[in-house]
C-alpha cells in the first residue's frame, strides 16, 4: 500500500486541501505511466507529487520528464528516502523537478500548497530543496512532527480491495493478504 501518499493525503485533507492519488495497477511501466498521465490530463492539478526510493530513481525520473513534457505548467515535487538523502540527484539544470521535500512531508506539503496560493515564495519553507542560480539550495531541516498530528490515512483515495487480495509477494512466496509498512 502506498502509505506515504495515504498519510500525506489524510493530513492535507484535514486542512481542507483536496488531492487525488494516482494508483494504477497494470503489468508494465508504460501502462502505469500512461494511466498517471491520463489522470493528470483529467484532473489538471497545479502540483504533482512523486515518491522515490533509490531503486525507483529511473522510473520516477522518466515519469517526471513525461509529465513536464506533456504538462509544462504543472509543478513537480518529489520526496521520500532518495530525495531526502540526496536532493542533488533530482535538482539540476534541465531537471523536471521543481522542489524536493526532505524528511517528513506532511507539514511541508501543506506549506507548499498554501504558499502556492499566496506568495509563491517557497524559499521560506523548511524541509525543501530547490535549484537556483546553478546550485541546489536546501532550506533548514524541519523538525519531526508530533505523530498525534499525523491524521488518518486517506484509504478512500485508493482501491483497498486490490491491496487486500491474496498474493505471493507479501511473505516470500507464501500466499497471504496484508500490507507492508516501512
Amino acid at each position: 500500500m502506498p502509505f506515504y501518499y495515504l498519510y500525506l493525503a489524510g493530513y492535507i485533507e484535514k486542512y481542507g486541501i483536496t488531492c487525488e492519488i494516482a494508483d494504477p495497477h497494470f503489468y508494465t511501466e508504460k501502462e502505469n505511466c500512461d494511466a498517471i498521465l491520463a489522470d493528470i490530463a483529467r484532473l489538471k492539478p497545479r502540483w504533482v507529487g512523486l515518491a522515490c526510493f533509490c531503486t525507483d530513481y529511473v522510473v520516477v525520473s522518466d515519469l517526471a520528464f513525461a509529465i513536464k513534457e506533456r504538462f509544462p505548467a504543472v509543478k513537480i515535487m518529489v520526496g521520500n528516502a532518495q530525495p531526502s538523502v540526496n536532493p542533488g540527484d533530482f535538482l539540476y539544470e534541465g531537471s523536471p523537478f521543481d522542489l524536493v521535500v526532505r524528511g517528513e512531508g506532511e507539514i511541508t506539503l501543506r506549506d507548499i500548497i498554501e504558499t502556492d496560493k499566496a506568495s509563491k515564495d517557497y524559499t521560506r519553507i523548511a524541509g525543501i530543496a530547490y535549484f537556483e542560480d546553478g546550485k541546489v539550495v536546501q532550506s533548514p531541516t524541519r523538525p519531526l512532527m508530533d505523530l498525534k498530528e499525523c491524521g488518518q490515512p486517506a484509504y478512500h483515495k485508493i482501491d483497498v480491495a486490490w491491496y487486500a487480495e491474496v498474493n505471493k509477494y507479501l511473505l516470500r512466496r507464501i500466499p497471504a493478504a496484508g500490507a507492508h509498512i516501512f
